[in-house]
């Protein structure tokens, strides 16, 4: 996908204008730059639904932006639901889309509570998978709700050894 050609949203208040597989920058404290993405949107309304979006970091570090090749090769680190207030935190935007089939990109199954209960689920982001068993929760990451710079504090850890 050419960037230049293509107008992707800015300006964004809800999740109706996002596709799964739109990422973006993130900047870090060495000036190199990391890559948040759109993995999938709520499947129903609830309350908060229409400015929630599953998001991810990818395994993608660098001083230059990314080509949309480069970012079809990356790996998943972190994912979580998110307020679509992230995108555009310290003033980016959405730069790219790839198709997330056609990628290394894969979501993890997670369970709802780290705690089990007759009510937690096993689920691919928003989609639910089956109802969790208590191995689930002693074995499955956990999903989590992010904060507007939860994504950029993982980032910080993942490639610069700090939260900073």
């Amino acid at each position: 996908m050419n960037i230049e050609t293509t107008n992707f949203p800015q300006n964004i208040k809800s999740n109706k204008c996002l596709l799964p597989g739109y990422y973006w920058p993130i900047y870090l404290t060495n000036g190199s730059i990391c890559i948040g993405m759109v993995l999938d949107l709520p499947l129903g309304k609830y309350v908060g639904s229409t400015v929630s979006f599953f998001a991810g970091l990818l395994d993608w570090n660098s001083m230059k932006l990314p080509k949309d090749s480069n970012i079809r090769k990356c790996k998943l680190l972190e994912c979580g639901n998110a307020h679509v207030g992230i995108i555009e935190r310290d003033k980016q935007h959405i730069i790219g889309k790839i198709d997330l089939e056609d990628s290394e990109v894969k979501i993890p199954e997670m369970v709802t509570s780290a705690m089990y209960c007759e009510s937690t689920k096993v689920i691919k982001a928003y989609t639910i998978i089956r109802k969790a068993s208590p191995d689930d929760c002693n074995t499955m990451k956990c999903c989590s709700t992010w904060g507007l710079d939860v994504i950029k504090l993982y980032a910080q850890k993942y490639f610069l050894g700090n939260f900073a």
